[in-house]
């Protein structure tokens, strides 16, 4: 039966370990005073791969075009539905207005970005929607310009409009007939976000004006151009990837017990800050570590880690010892690991790694290995 020991100090030992991370490193795991038997292993692949992440009924919702010279040119797209009701007998419309307001932004914040107005044509569900997804959508309703830093985004929408949805958004069915808005990049500088909590669709009657709150979210991305990282670095980026492939060749344990295992990458954080004037490029500080079928038909969870103010991420834990422990007695099922952001507040936010050329930076894994 594989048994597994404490993990916490570990990951305090590694945290403190700037010049020399792996610094008694396994100290805690073997217990009597023992010398941890500790292995390193370098990746065999270590490379960027495409990636879509999930951005349905994410936090918020991301809109407008960047070109960015580290991690390229990206465009998105922000689908929101909202909930129509009136409270009451529904009154004649004369105004409807879109307020977003803003609390992210990637690129130049400095910039005018504009942004163009459409109808959803289609019923749409969030959950589980990965950015590389399309919705059908109308013509073009009206185009909007506005300051990359705003807080707050109102948009007027056209009389024409109102008149052409107010009787839909009257009836009981209303959200199985209205589909929601989409915003699509015109030109600009800057991709920014809304949160979903405040951005609302507000309709105006004569007398009064009634809000529809935000009921569901998507955002969609297109990479136009690819990352142009440093040498010997690798780029990462939320939403729309790329993300990190691993793979290790890990014959000569084969059938060995182990105690426990840590994968360190370094992040080249200087990389991510140089920028220039106005321009805005979060740095993305908190990863996890999938293992991946082939064909990517189903992925788990190993581990996740912070980044700490050395600029490594160390990944360890029951789960990742487990995942060794596994692949080193020919259990696993799952083909690779991969380096992904969270999916939590969606996000274009950029990392740097060092690739497995960076020298004393490079990405290793320890196995801290047991007794046969």
């Amino acid at each position: 039966m594989f048994r597994l020991c404490a993990f916490v100090p570990l990951v305090l030992v590694l945290a403190g370990a700037c010049t020399d991370p792996a610094s008694d490193l396994g100290a805690d795991l073997v217990g009597g005073g023992q010398e941890p038997d500790v292995r390193p292993v370098a990746p065999v692949l270590f490379t960027s791969k495409p990636f879509a992440d999930i951005t349905g009924q994410s936090a918020r919702v991301l809109a407008g075009m960047v070109d960015d010279p580290l991690t390229g040119s990206v465009t998105a797209t922000a689908y929101m539905d909202f909930t129509p009701d009136f409270g009451g007998s529904a009154p004649d419309l004369v105004g409807a207005s879109l307020l977003l307001p803003r609390t992210y932004a990637y690129g130049d914040t400095a910039s005018m970005v504009t942004v163009a107005v459409h109808d959803i044509l289609e019923t749409w569900a969030p959950a589980g929607v990965k950015a590389d997804t399309s919705l059908m959508l109308g013509p073009e309703v009206m185009t909007h310009t506005f300051l990359a830093n705003d807080t707050l985004v109102e948009i007027p929408l056209p009389q024409e409009w109102v008149d052409s949805v107010a009787d839909t958004l009257k009836l009981s069915n209303a959200d199985s007939l209205f589909h929601g808005l989409a915003l699509t990049p015109v030109s600009g500088g800057a991709v920014v976000g809304f949160v979903s909590t405040g951005t609302m669709l507000r309709v105006h009657s004569a007398d009064d004006s009634t809000s529809f709150a935000f009921q569901k979210g998507l955002t969609t991305t297109v990479r136009l151009s690819d990352p142009m990282p440093p040498e010997h670095r690798i780029v990462m980026q939320d939403g729309t990837g790329p993300a990190v492939r691993i793979e290790f060749d890990l014959d000569a344990f084969a059938s060995q017990p182990i105690n426990g295992a840590v994968l360190l990458i370094y992040a080249d954080t200087l990389a991510v800050q140089e920028v220039p004037g106005d321009f805005e490029r979060p740095q993305l500080d908190v990863l996890q570590l999938v293992a991946v079928q082939e064909g990517e038909a189903a992925a788990l969870l190993v581990s996740q880690a912070r980044l700490s103010e050395e600029g490594i991420f160390a990944f360890s834990g029951g789960d990742m010892a487990a995942y060794f422990y596994r692949e080193l007695f020919g259990l696993n099922e799952y083909e690779f690991l991969e380096l992904r952001a969270p999916v939590l507040e969606n996000s274009l936010n950029a990392l740097v790694l060092h690739g497995l050329a960076g020298e004393d930076f490079a990405p290793e894994l320890r196995l801290i290995l047991g007794s046969k």
